[in-house]
């Protein structure tokens, strides 16, 4: 190897890191826009071909024009028409709701899918998702139960509740909002 002085005898420089704080945040915020709207699509069971015409509620200036200039985007990945912005904030009435940090999403439901339908499904799978809630409470509070199983089996069956629970929360916001 080369041993001498000058430029050939240097390392190579190291790169000291990128700095894109501000665009990793707007990026992360359209991909949770996006998710949610398509979240909203996945639970209430619209259909994917069907465009949706959400509204937008932010108090918070730099959400709405970062997603003004990514409106298209957003629109072509959500299969949704422009959204539309509300002044004021919206009463979730037989609408779909999601609710992210500096903003709000609504999305009407009425003509994209049976209402009437849509609550019997809810209220039916709310019914299971209590009983089912109960049934691991009282597996969980059975002393029998924690003090024999192994620990993982118990830590496995408390995270099932938390899940249980979660759903069933989500389920019953959806609920509220529809009928």
């Amino acid at each position: 190897p080369y041993k001498g002085g000058g430029e050939r005898g240097r390392s190579y420089p190291k790169p000291s890191g990128w700095k894109f704080d501000k665009e990793r945040g707007e990026i992360q915020k359209l991909i949770e826009v996006i998710t949610a709207l398509r979240t909203i699509r996945g639970e209430n069971r619209i259909p994917i071909k069907t465009e949706v015409a959400p509204i937008f509620y932010s108090t918070d200036p730099s959400t709405r024009q970062l997603l003004d200039h990514n409106v298209e985007m957003v629109m072509k990945l959500t299969m949704s028409q422009k959204p539309s912005w509300a002044s004021e904030k919206v009463k979730p009435r037989k609408m779909a709701h999601a609710v992210l940090s500096n903003l709000e999403i609504f999305l009407p439901l009425e003509g994209l899918v049976d209402i009437d339908a849509e609550v019997k499904r809810l209220e039916k799978e709310i019914g299971k998702l209590k009983e089912e809630n109960d049934r691991r409470q009282k597996r969980l509070a059975d002393e029998n139960f924690v003090s024999r199983a192994d620990p993982e089996v118990v830590e496995e069956e408390k995270g099932k509740l938390e899940e249980v629970r979660i759903k069933l929360s989500r389920l019953e916001e959806t609920y509220k909002n529809i009928s």
